[in-house]
């Protein structure tokens, strides 16, 4: 069975590819020891720190028979064992997928080898990794204006800079960063950035009709 999401992830089966990619409980528990070595078992479950937000509490839980996980303290989500590895190395889905086979042991299946259940997965996990890095350009684009503000009504501060700087250079690092530390602030900051790009576009929309409208009249 493929690996669950949510706070019931390790006690019912809610899967995120729809039993399309499934690891064996042999193939699972490799791949824990190696990525969440600290990981102890507590009846079906493992708990254990987060990995991701790199807690110091028992706050991560682990279906030991399909991989699903769940952060109960600063990441408050979840996922399958591949959305594990994902957030792990800010790897895309195709990426993750054939870093897990090579810890567990199995060969990556090529182009021409994949089966139905496999190529949907990995389609599938493209549109989400699409979705994310538009994620991304409104998270960075609404924090981006957020610190300017902030520079401007309190004046210099190395920390807002360089947040500045590193949403530039590196916005899916950042981006990952507050996903997994702050999940509420990072959806509001993502839904501000759409509320720009709207805005945005609603401005040049403006342009162009006032711009066709000046041709209309000067060849009248």
């Amino acid at each position: 069975m493929a690996a669950t999401i949510g706070p019931k992830a390790s006690l019912r089966a809610i899967t995120m590819f729809e039993n399309r990619i499934a690891f064996t409980r042999a193939e699972v528990g490799t791949y824990y020891h190696s990525r969440v070595p600290k990981l102890t078992q507590r009846g079906r479950q493992w708990r254990g720190p987060c990995p991701l937000h790199r807690g110091d509490g028992l706050n991560f839980s682990v279906d030991s028979e399909t991989g699903g996980w769940y952060c109960f303290s600063h990441c408050g989500r979840g996922g399958s064992l591949l959305d594990l590895e994902m957030a792990l190395g800010s790897a895309d889905f195709r990426t993750a997928f054939a870093a897990v086979c090579a810890i567990v042991g199995r060969p990556a299946p090529s182009a021409d080898r994949q089966t139905r259940h496999e190529w949907r997965a990995i389609l599938e996990g493209e549109q989400r990794e699409k979705q994310e890095r538009l994620d991304t350009f409104h998270f960075a684009e609404a924090a981006k204006v957020i610190s300017a503000n902030v520079l401007e009504e309190r004046g210099p501060c190395d920390e807002v800079a360089g947040l500045i700087e590193e949403l530039r250079t590196n916005p899916r690092k950042v981006y990952r960063y507050w996903l997994n530390h702050d999940p509420k602030t990072t959806s509001a900051f993502v839904a501000a950035g759409r509320l720009l790009e709207f805005g945005r576009q609603a401005n040049l929309l403006d342009v162009v009709e006032n711009m066709a409208g000046e041709e209309h009249r000067n060849g009248s």
